[in-house]
């Protein structure tokens, strides 16, 4: 049984991984479109089910490695299924952050992990998820901005959409809010 599996793919070779899990992989959808519509800029959109699996496949791979240096190393599900697919992976979840980053050792400095860390607030869920920076709209500037980092776009072009998707760069960070 896998813990990551694709959902979505739209609009021709994806330059971008969206990771959801939970109620966040509609926001995922959401930034899909975003992407799209926005920017041209196509995305897959993941379903991620299991981060502790995923971690847990990983650890257990290197372990298997460890105790057999003269076999040929195996790789973990998460590298063999995302190393096929381009650019970053912009990972969002309703939980904390630390969540999705214990898988980054195993995705080559490719993972920008967003969670709601921080103390709950007493809203509705989207001010809740713009607050935590998980909505569609958080999603969609991280991905602008790590291709723009990677010289895909230029970075004015990134400080532009994070304006006209309605983020307030000036906003102070959530867990210091």
């Amino acid at each position: 049984m896998s813990s990551a599996q694709r959902v979505c793919a739209a609009n021709g070779p994806a330059r971008v991984q969206l990771w959801g899990s939970g109620t966040i992989l509609n926001e995922a959808l959401r930034a899909q479109k975003l992407l799209w519509e926005k920017f041209q800029i196509p995305a897959d959109v993941w379903s991620v089910t299991s981060y502790n699996q995923l971690r847990s496949d990983a650890l257990e791979t290197e372990r298997w490695n460890r105790l057999h240096p003269a076999a040929p190393p195996r790789k973990p599900y998460i590298q063999q299924v995302m190393e096929a697919t381009e650019g970053p992976i912009v990972a969002a979840s309703d939980y904390m952050k630390v969540l999705s980053d214990q898988l980054a050792p195993w995705l080559a400095g490719r993972l920008v992990s967003l969670g709601t860390d921080g103390f709950g607030r007493s809203d509705s869920r989207p001010y809740l998820r713009r607050f935590f920076e998980v909505d569609a709209e958080s999603i969609t500037a991280a991905a602008v901005e790590r291709l723009a980092r990677w010289g895909e776009l230029s970075l004015e072009q990134a400080q532009r959409a994070i304006i006209e998707l309605g983020l307030d760069p000036e906003k102070p960070y959530a867990v210091k809010a």
